[in-house]
């Protein structure tokens, strides 16, 4: 993901969500940085970073597997034999953070492979998380855990409270009768 901060401050929330390990581009002033995460069910050796890619191999514990990655921070054109791995969460990955009329967002974050990787990881899934510190949302690519033992996250859009009719909204919702 773009993060727009520095290392330190993207430590902070790596650890606070758990991630093991990490690997960054520095952001130059208020614009770009990269990030990238990852769990201790893998190890990834970074073979080559630049403020607009990262270039991996990661090697899967649990099953012996080991593939490349090359994560982009750039235009969305693709026409090199990859297929979009879709996403689950949030159908908008960036948002301009403007208000009212100038309020923008946007799907520009997305997550490609070729054709052998999907089949040799047809479990695979793609997660938009919530965006913390930045304007993008981050997306996690899960490649061991079974879709249905994935649970729905609760997802909150903090610009919603801005609209008028927010808190009378909230507060119907809440007064409905619900069982289970």
């Amino acid at each position: 993901m773009e993060t727009k901060n520095n290392k330190a401050k993207m430590e902070a929330i790596r650890r606070n969500l758990r991630f093991d390990d990490s690997s960054y581009i520095e952001s130059e002033g208020l614009s770009g940085g990269l990030a990238l995460w990852w769990t201790k069910d893998v190890e990834v050796d970074v073979e080559l970073g630049t403020k607009n890619f990262m270039h991996v191999i990661v090697t899967e514990k649990s099953i012996p597997s080991c593939w490349a990655a090359t994560f982009i921070y750039g235009c969305p054109v693709s026409e090199c034999g990859l297929v979009d791995l879709e996403f689950k969460g949030t159908k908008f990955t960036w948002r301009n953070n403007r208000r009212g009329d100038n309020f923008i967002m946007e799907c520009i974050d997305m997550a490609f492979a070729n054709a052998k990787w999907r089949e040799l990881h047809a479990q695979a899934l793609v997660f938009v998380e919530t965006a913390i510190g930045s304007d993008h949302n981050p997306l996690i690519l899960n490649t061991i855990e079974a879709l249905n033992k994935v649970g729905k996250p609760f997802k909150f859009e903090s610009f919603s409270v801005t609209e008028e009719k927010c808190k009378e909204v909230v507060s119907e919702a809440w007064c409905q009768p619900n069982e289970g």
